[in-house]
């Protein structure tokens, strides 16, 4: 329904209708229950069809989704991260709670690393009167705010928005990149302390794992410029050079994200005194 300011009078908008379809869990298709316009060419996760390659294949930007067996096509770039999982797996195959948007580094590895980070500080979070029951809604609850970072509708991938995921746009300097990721850790930190809302932790702490992730960075830890969507040739580039995250990459995510947690609740760090892990990227004041 919409109102015309001008005539004073209501209407409603036509809904067009660019496609409809049954599908299984992982994004195939039931035959003779869908139908699209011949020119849309996206289905399922937003993915963009391929059907010239085959019927229910799918391309995202780093490999391509075949929805009849659930799999990918070609290894996980990052595969290094699920060292007991197949390197060609989806989702870790519960495409009902995740979603893998370019094929690399999914969803479920931040929401790993939140609830490794917020399990290995059980005995400070129980020193404030922390229950079980809170731990549980506080890994939750930053998990949704990493998701929310991480969005694509709300325009949080946009090259405006680099500085969220630890990279540049390219018309800013380094320095101004990693201030406008300074600031957007601490206004939701800030945000958190004011409301109790975890997911402002959660959104903070998905600025601080992309920091220590390789293909955000550099080897100096600064951000790696975001023109990724502006250049084929470097998007080509990306692909090829794209590293697997180590064990102490991984490590470094998790303590960032205590830091964020000790930061926002007021903990002291036990190991203040003692070289810190946390890469060169984030300090917390």
């Amino acid at each position: 329904m919409n109102y015309n300011t001008k005539t004073k009078k209501t209407g409603v908008f036509p809904l067009i209708f660019r496609e409809y379809a049954h599908a299984h869990p992982f994004g195939s298709q039931m035959p003779g229950r869908q139908k699209a316009a011949e020119s849309y060419r996206f289905g399922f996760t937003g993915h963009e069809k391929e059907n010239e390659i085959t019927e229910g294949v799918y391309s995202t930007e780093y490999r391509l989704l075949d929805t009849r067996l659930g799999i990918w096509r070609t290894p996980d770039p990052l595969f290094m991260m699920y060292p007991s999982w197949s390197s060609y797996h989806y989702t870790l195959n519960n495409p009902i709670n995740h979603i893998d948007p370019d094929g690399r580094w999914s969803k479920a590895v931040h929401h790993q690393m939140i609830e490794q980070a917020v399990n290995g500080m059980w005995k400070e979070l129980k020193a404030l009167g922390m229950t079980k029951a809170d731990r549980t809604a506080l890994i939750k609850g930053m998990q949704k705010g990493s998701d929310i970072a991480d969005a694509i509708l709300n325009r949080n991938q946009s090259v405006k928005n680099s500085h969220i995921h630890y990279m540049r746009d390219p018309s800013i300097s380094v320095d101004d990149a990693k201030k406008n990721a300074h600031d957007y850790v601490d206004k939701n930190i800030n945000d958190f302390k004011k409301t109790g809302n975890s997911k402002f932790l959660g959104k903070a702490s998905h600025t601080m794992m992309d920091a220590v992730c390789p293909s955000h960075v550099d080897e100096n830890g600064d951000p790696l410029i975001n023109d990724l969507g502006i250049n084929p040739a470097k998007i080509k580039e990306h692909k090829k050079g794209d590293k697997n995250p180590t064990q102490s990459e991984r490590k470094k995510g998790v303590e960032n994200v205590k830091a964020v947690i000790r930061e926002g609740m007021g903990i002291k760090n036990p190991n203040q005194d003692q070289k810190q892990e946390q890469g060169k990227v984030l300090e917390l004041d």
